[in-house]
């Protein structure tokens, strides 16, 4: 195999398994809360990365070459693709670390003479009226 075509599925491996973990992490927002919010913006945030990555290598490289040098230019795009993977990372690492939100153990029903009164319900008089 070629080169590019190496990395070309290297470039898609690295932006297609942090979008299935956001979705992985959106199943589990009403179980886990803000952790999975957490993150699911994590892997949302870390896809973004190699997307900038391969469209600024892909679409605007040339430009970019011949106005500020080769080394440059690499040098600023893995800057960016470094710094949307690792605040990715560190929200992901947020989500699982942090502790779960402590949900109130539900009430139970009061028993009956334990100080409560029962609720007394009138009867409810018919449509037809008073007989």
């Amino acid at each position: 195999m070629s080169v590019a075509v190496v990395g070309l599925i290297f470039a898609v491996i690295s932006i297609v398994v942090p979008l299935a973990g956001a979705v992985v992490a959106a199943v589990f927002i009403r179980r886990r809360g803000r952790n999975a919010r957490l993150a699911m913006a994590g892997c949302l945030v870390a896809a973004l990365g190699p997307l900038i990555l391969g469209l600024t290598v892909g679409l605007g490289s040339d430009a970019i070459y011949r106005d500020f040098g080769i080394a440059a230019s690499v040098g600023a795009q893995m800057a960016i693709s470094a710094t949307f993977s690792l605040t990715g990372l560190g929200l992901v690492l947020a989500g699982a670390l942090a502790a779960p939100v402590a949900s109130m153990p539900p009430v139970p029903p009061p028993v009956a003479g334990e100080g409560e009164q029962p609720v007394f319900m009138p009867p409810v008089a018919d449509a037809a009226g008073p007989a």
